[in-house]
């Protein structure tokens, strides 16, 4: 196996912010560039780690909660959804019920400024008013996204949610009478 390098294990932040371990079989390639990752070889051991949480400290720091590395690993989860998915990978991972919310928030962030006007009424079908008054934890990201595009589906969809929620967020408050304020103009 000239230069072709064998995978073991993989060591992983997991969905609930621990440090994981996982055997490699339990994995497929999606990408297999590596440009957006640098990598350390010790021995037979080759690691990769992304080049936004490259830095001396950043597990120590990642586990003493400092803002920095948190906000690191957000950007660096965003790089990875949009570097090794397409448009369309994303779009059913995100209307999929497998997926976490945090999963779906990273997934919003790393739509922007891909999705068509087809994109648009999937979103807006999966992610109705009634669902988001329930469980607001996407609603800033999903409306930033939304409204950047002027579409009578997103129109209603804020407009309903509106009428159930107002003053629950003042900064979703603010997105949705911007919207209405800008959506004939």
């Amino acid at each position: 196996m000239d230069g072709e390098k064998i995978f073991q294990s993989y060591r992983i932040i997991d969905d609930f912010g621990g440090l994981s371990i996982y055997e490699s079989i339990d994995f497929i390639f999606v990408n297999d560039s590596l440009e957006a990752y640098s990598q350390k070889v010790r021995g037979t051991v080759h690691e990769f780690i992304h080049e936004l949480i490259n830095y001396p400290n950043f597990y120590e720091d990642y586990y003493n909660d400092t803002p920095k590395s948190r906000r690191d690993l957000e950007l660096a989860k965003e790089a990875i959804y949009r570097e090794d998915c397409s448009k369309d990978e994303l779009m059913e991972f995100i209307c999929d019920n497998n997926s976490s919310y945090e999963e779906k928030l990273f997934i919003l962030k790393a739509l922007q400024g891909q999705i068509i006007e087809d994109d648009i009424v999937r979103l807006v079908k999966y992610f109705d008013s009634d669902a988001l008054v329930r469980n607001d934890y996407l609603v800033k990201e999903l409306f930033s996204l939304l409204g950047e595009y002027r579409n009578e589906k997103v129109y209603q969809l804020f407009l309903n949610y509106f009428s159930e929620a107002v003053g629950k967020d003042s900064k979703v408050d603010e997105l949705i009478t911007t919207y209405f304020d800008n959506y004939y103009h």
